[in-house]
This record gives C-alpha cells, sequence and structure tokens, in this order.
C-alpha cells in the first residue's frame, strides 16, 4: 500500500471529509483499494471471493497495510494507560530488548503465555526481551462487508484494529490483578482519605512520586470529604471522565479490562512507561481453503505476533477491601 492510501485510510478514520473530484469519498477509496487486492470481482459473490482465495488471485499486501494503520489507529485512542507503554516494534527497526533503571524491581508475569497464574521475578539484570505469542483473529466477514459496503472504514478500524489492541491491555489488566502488598504498603477496608495519604507517601519514600491506578468503580471511592478539596474542578472531572483526575495533588488513571478488580486501587512508584510491549511488526493474512473447513466456509485470519511485561518497583501500595 502507498503512502497516500494509508494517509488516506488514517485521514478517513480521523474524521477527515475526503472528497475527489468525481464525487468519490475517502471511504469510497479505501473499498476501491480492497476490491482491487481481490482483483476487482464481484465482493458479493461468495463463490468469487473463494475461487480468488483459492487460486491465490488475491493481493494480501494491501489487506495487511490496511489492517497494521487499523491496529495503529487504534492504540493512539486507548486508555491513558497507554502514557505508560514503551513500545517497540520490529517494523520500525527495534530490537526486541528493553533497557531498565534503578533497583529493586520485579517483572510481573509474562503476560502473553494465557496463564491464570501472575508470578512476580526479581529482575536479575538491567536488560531484557519481551516474550511473544501469536494472536490470531477472523476477518472473511468483516473484509466482505467492508467492500460491499455494508460497514465503513471506521467500523473496520474499531472491530479489527481493536481487536488486537483490546488483547494487549486485558493481558497488562490482568498481570495488575497480581500485584500484592505487605506491611505499610497494604491497606485495606472501607475508603478514608487520610488512609490513602499514608500510602502514598510511603511509596513515595521509596524515591518516585507515585500515582494510583484502578478501575472505574475503584477509582470513584476516592474522595477528599476531609480536607474539604472537593470543589468545581473535582466535579468536572466526574461529569467527564467518572473519576477524579487528582487525588491531593497525585494523579489517578483508570485501568480498562475485562478482570480488573473493582475494590482495589494500585499506587505505582515505578518509572514513566512500566508496561514493556514488543510488536514483531508485520501482518499476516493466512486464508484457509473452504476445504480445509468442517462446513466448506471460507476464511481469513489475521495473525500478529506481540509481547507485553508489566516491570513494577519492589514495593507497591495496594489499597483493597474498598
Amino acid at each position: 500500500m502507498n503512502t497516500e492510501l494509508r494517509q488516506l485510510a488514517i485521514d478517513v478514520y480521523n474524521g477527515v471529509d475526503v472528497q475527489f473530484e468525481n464525487g468519490e469519498t475517502g471511504n469510497d477509496m479505501i473499498v476501491n483499494a480492497i476490491k482491487k487486492a481481490f482483483g476487482n470481482i464481484n465482493l458479493s459473490d461468495p463463490k468469487a471471493i473463494r475461487n480468488a482465495i483459492a487460486y491465490k488471485k488475491v493481493d494480501f499486501e494491501i489487506i495487511n497495510e490496511l489492517i497494521d494503520t487499523a491496529i495503529n489507529l487504534s492504540a493512539q485512542e486507548n486508555s491513558e494507560i497507554w502514557n505508560f507503554v514503551e513500545f517497540k516494534s520490529a517494523a520500525l527497526g527495534d530490537k526486541n530488548k528493553f533497557t531498565i533503571e534503578g533497583n529493586d524491581l520485579l517483572r510481573v508475569d509474562v503476560v502473553t503465555r494465557g496463564t491464570q497464574g501472575v508470578r512476580r521475578q526479581r529482575m536479575l539484570s538491567k536488560e531484557f526481551s519481551v516474550e511473544t505469542t501469536t494472536k490470531a483473529i477472523k476477518i472473511y466477514d468483516e473484509i466482505s462487508r467492508i467492500a460491499s459496503g455494508r460497514i465503513n472504514w471506521v467500523k473496520f478500524v474499531d472491530k479489527i484494529g481493536k481487536s488486537f489492541d483490546n488483547d494487549r491491555f486485558n493481558l497488562v489488566a490482568n498481570a495488575f490483578t497480581g500485584i500484592t502488598a505487605t506491611g505499610d504498603y497494604a491497606k485495606t477496608g472501607s475508603f478514608n482519605e487520610s488512609t490513602m495519604i499514608d500510602l502514598l507517601t510511603t511509596v513515595e519514600n521509596d524515591g518516585n512520586r507515585p500515582k494510583i491506578f484502578g478501575s472505574l468503580q475503584a477509582l470513584r471511592k476516592l474522595n477528599m470529604t476531609t480536607s474539604g478539596m472537593a470543589g468545581e474542578t473535582v466535579k468536572d472531572d466526574y461529569y467527564n471522565f467518572g473519576y477524579m483526575g487528582k487525588f491531593n495533588g497525585y494523579d489517578t488513571f483508570r485501568i480498562s479490562g475485562k478482570n480488573i478488580p473493582t475494590d482495589k486501587l494500585y499506587v505505582v512508584g515505578s518509572d514513566e512507561k512500566f508496561i514493556k510491549m514488543f510488536d514483531e511488526g508485520d501482518t499476516l493474512t493466512i486464508p484457509h481453503d473452504f476445504t480445509e473447513t468442517a462446513d466448506m466456509t471460507q476464511e481469513l485470519l489475521v495473525e500478529r505476533t506481540y509481547g507485553v511485561e508489566v516491570i513494577m518497583a519492589n514495593k507497591v501500595g495496594v489499597y483493597s477491601g474498598l
């Protein structure tokens, strides 16, 4: 896919009104590119699509590049936690090698392995690689729908790009659920402002300005009624985001994910980008011929290979039982 088509895909997703002299829109041009990839066949005809794939007449380079663009677009729109991701990609010439600073750091599981148990391992080296795994989703229906005009490019991005992106951040969310604390770094019971400040200062005394992470439900438990600081700014935060953006001067961040506890807040004093993510960079579209499926249906699989790891300070504060 040339740079002009890639930029067009970005502009259309971002709501730019693209119109051409022949009356076609930006979305029309993307559809035309997909049709061209399939050899300009009738994409409403399942038999024609099946034959194009079976006889290897599809230009998957165009499809791969469009999906790459979709994934990158969705990543830019993800939750606030993306600001704490150090992202590297082989497509950008990066090596799967991360260097970290500081002492008493722990790797919070290799979260791509798909295991239910979350482990924490002490860092023995300042340099490490992220383990990667390959994930796949089916796209046959989405490709045919966008080509036939039943969905547009924006909806395609939301369905395809965010499917991978949500998986990445669910991995991060799962790592958070395994974080535990003891001693002064662990607080339990109903929320109390003074108790939360004690936890924040305990973590801060280790040398880093802490940040508060939690699910939407947990963040909504924060309040500053004791200090009487709940003013108009806090009301605006609740109106716009559903929770306060700062608690007594400490920044708060929402973690989105399927399994994030609703009764825990995490106080993290680790470095700015404590989530390490590596993407091997290539999207691979794999056609499965109809003779290979039990119900004789045609299928397209898109594969991406990536990994995520979370690096935390040894002492992370946890306020549980909210």
